[in-house]
């Protein structure tokens, strides 16, 4: 008998211990940056901004952009000359919103567990 109590407690232990586990995994934010080779850029070089179609559309937003990017180019060594510019500097920013699969407002879990009363969830929906 104190075998089976004991077994029962180890298996209700690892029980918990694994749907508690469950609960410890980490967020995870992915980003994709990509670059292209280092060529040696030569003293006073120039660059203008190029837009797509799509970019004029939203003037303003390519502009904050391009004012964001203007810091890092002067480090690199290029000057910003809109008429007689060697590069032309395409610059581009994207965000995505991924929702998490385990915030759905709409599950309630699995059907048991703490309840309010009168089979109300216990938390709002």
């Amino acid at each position: 008998m104190q075998r089976a109590v004991r077994l029962l407690g180890v298996a209700a232990m690892t029980a918990v211990a694994a749907g508690l586990a469950g609960c410890a995994t980490s967020y995870v934010v992915d980003n994709n940056v990509q670059s292209y080779a280092k060529a040696p850029i030569p003293p006073g070089a120039t660059y203008r901004f190029e837009r797509l179609p799509s970019q004029q559309a939203n003037d303003a937003a390519q502009t904050d952009l391009e004012s964001l990017a203007e810091p890092s180019l002067a480090a690199a060594g290029l000057r910003r000359d809109d008429a007689n510019a060697r590069y032309a500097v395409q610059v581009s920013a994207r965000s995505q919103l991924e929702l998490s699969p385990w915030a759905d407002p709409f599950f309630d879990g699995p059907g048991w567990g703490p309840r309010l009363g009168l089979g109300a969830p216990s938390r709002p929906v």
